[in-house]
């Protein structure tokens, strides 16, 4: 078969993102031809890795994929287009191809349809499809005198009158005779009435090779609200054991595009330790270090309980302003360790002073690092300051098991790089996970925008409250 496929790129950060990247590379081997046409200013890195790739581009600035579409369509030589066998129109809106898309085309050669999509409801939440992120033209259609009349009719103008352009040149080619179907209904055999109650997964299982980016990000909310905030996770873990695309290119393009609470809500990282875990084999050689401030003489003991549960063969750094309170701790600890320091800080910057300054060393050097310091929060109640304490100590330094369990994720969750414990939701912080900024929000976000302009703003920041947390090298 002779295929031609038109590759819509949008600007969103300058530049072609790496999932399209590898998009264009499979339509190659369908195989079909390549048209990209990147509407937006794109950096010279893009352009330079279209002209390697022998991949013809051309510059837009519609904002929008039928616009762009047409234009490439209209600007066709008029033999080539009569030589095509399929005619394909895609967007960068969607991850894949999940499978090789030849497979589809091949399938639906044999239909009766002169024109066809994925479906008209992409998903159980039946938001109804109104501009497809996949069009196949065949060549009953192509060849056709109201292919491209219909395409130059299809402008601005309708687009104020119908609301849609898709659904001004469907009713087109259809009121002209040509057969209109969708892979759900012709391939698949499923009823039209029912596939609003499925999910990007079935299609996934059925054969369809794309799954829609919106998905993971503008959608997620609406899915929490079904019930179904597990389907992003559920359709990266089947891709991930049943195919060979490579999940980290959607998880890649989801991290840069959402605030960091969402993406751990998506792939819902929270892990709960176990009392009986050990190190894998794997992580056995890698470094582990405990950074501790102290600054309490009477929380030694309670404190030495915990730093226990690190291995003989760890780095322990007990920081403290006090000699006396090093002291203690030298005399409770070193017959435990191999390797541990005793390290004196000035009274200043407490426990971040500690981490970052006077321990800057082993945060450079170490693999894994927890970062921990004893506390009262004498400002409050001496039961909140006891709460507090356990609730930050059993959750990062609970028991040798809980370490190696911690250990564990990091060393085999590549995008974990900060493993915190929970949102304290008591006290002084029950209103957090509402308020989480106070009245700094609007303070944080200029500093964000000016810091980081490209990254999204997260309304509920995921941060180690308390200051008891696990780092790995480099993050």
């Amino acid at each position: 078969m002779k295929n031609q496929t038109l590759l819509v790129i949008h600007d969103h950060s300058h530049k072609i993102e790496d999932y399209i990247k590898y998009l264009c590379l499979e339509v190659l081997r369908i195989p079909s031809d390549l048209m990209v046409i990147l509407d937006g200013k794109f950096n010279e890195e893009s352009k330079e890795f279209l002209h390697t790739n022998g991949i013809p581009f051309t510059e837009r600035n519609y904002g929008n994929d039928f616009q762009s579409w047409r234009e490439e369509i209209l600007a066709f030589d008029p033999v080539r287009l009569s030589e095509l066998d399929n005619l394909i129109l895609l967007n960068d809106k969607q991850f894949g191809p999940i499978s090789p898309i030849d497979r589809i085309l091949l399938k639906m050669s044999d239909s009766q349809a002169s024109f066809w999509t994925v479906s008209e409801y992409p998903s159980f939440l039946s938001f109804q499809r109104v501009q497809p992120n996949f069009v196949c033209f065949t060549k009953k259609i192509i060849n056709s005198p109201v292919f491209l009349k219909n395409w130059k009719l299809c402008s601005s103008r309708f687009d104020e009158l119908t609301g849609n352009y898709w659904n001004f040149l469907k009713r087109k080619f259809i009121s002209s005779g040509h057969i209109y179907q969708t892979v759900t209904e012709s391939l698949f055999k499923v009823e039209k009435n029912h596939t609003s109650s499925l999910s990007q997964i079935d299609f996934l299982k059925l054969g369809w090779p794309f799954v829609e980016i919106r998905l993971f990000i503008e959608l997620f909310e609406k899915l929490q609200k079904t019930g179904s905030s597990s389907l992003p996770l559920e359709i990266v873990e089947y891709i991930s054991n049943r195919t060979n695309y490579p999940v980290s290119l959607i998880k890649k393009y989801v991290l840069f595009n959402v605030p960091p609470s969402q993406y751990k809500n998506i792939f819902q990282l929270n892990f709960i330790g176990s009392e009986f875990a050990s190190r894998s084999l794997e992580l056995q050689k890698k470094t582990v270090a405990l950074i501790f401030f102290a600054y309490f003489e009477d929380l030694v003991e309670v404190c030495c309980k915990y730093i226990l549960s690190f291995e003989e063969t760890d780095k322990i750094v007990i920081v403290s302003p006090k000699s006396n309170v090093l002291t203690a701790y030298r005399e409770r600890l070193s017959q435990f360790f191999a390797d541990i320091d005793f390290r004196i800080q000035k009274n200043r910057g407490r426990n971040e002073a500690a981490y970052f300054i006077t321990c800057k060393d082993v945060l450079d050097k170490f693999d894994y690092i927890c970062l921990c310091h004893d506390k009262k929060l004498r400002h409050l109640p001496s039961k909140i300051g006891e709460a507090a304490l356990k609730h930050c100590f059993e959750n990062c330094l609970g028991s040798k098991g809980q370490v190696n369990s911690i250990i564990n994720v990091l060393g085999f969750s590549e995008e974990v790089g900060i493993l915190t414990p929970p949102t304290p939701l008591f006290s002084v912080w029950s209103d957090i996970s509402i308020l989480p900024y106070g009245r700094n929000k609007e303070l944080c976000q200029k500093i964000v925008q000016n810091i980081l302009p490209h990254t999204p703003f997260d309304p509920q920041p995921v941060a180690p409250y308390g200051s008891v947390f696990w780092v790995k090298k480099g993050a």
